[in-house]
């Protein structure tokens, strides 16, 4: 696993766990308005699926007072999560599934011929938000 950065969550910013968690309901706003417009590719969607979860880890680690690496690793930032005792509840299942759409298939067309279920990502966002939020009283 990649060392945390020194610092990350202890940044001179009003608070930093919630600037995130503002983000990432910014990306959740995106996939949700998208989600049913055929025009948009699983690509793009599957990018803020990924960046909501991403922030939104983040932002709950912020808030635990627990740096984390500069990754776009879900399973990385689950696994810190883990380590500070917050076990992510089932409903929000794999997000490590996600992890491709921030790193290899932003910039590539592996995921050719592989078909996604769009609407299982907003409800995997949705229960995300929904614990992160009770977890930092935001």
């Amino acid at each position: 696993m990649p060392r945390p950065r020194k610092g990350v969550c202890s940044m001179k910013r009003p608070d930093r766990a919630t600037i995130l968690f503002r983000k990432a309901s910014q990306d959740e706003l995106v996939l949700e308005k998208l989600l049913a417009d055929a025009d948009v590719d699983d690509d793009t969607l599957g990018f803020h699926a990924q960046q909501a979860a991403e922030k939104l880890l983040k932002a709950l680690l912020c808030a635990r007072g627990v740096d984390y690496p500069r990754t776009h690793s879900l399973g990385v930032l689950v696994e810190l999560l883990g380590t500070a005792g917050e076990a992510l509840p089932g409903i929000v299942g794999d997000l490590n599934r996600l992890t491709p759409f921030g790193t290899t298939f932003r910039y590539d067309e592996d995921f050719l011929g592989a078909s996604f279920n769009r609407a299982e990502w907003l409800t995997t966002i949705r229960a995300l938000r929904e614990f992160v939020e009770s977890r930092m009283s935001v």
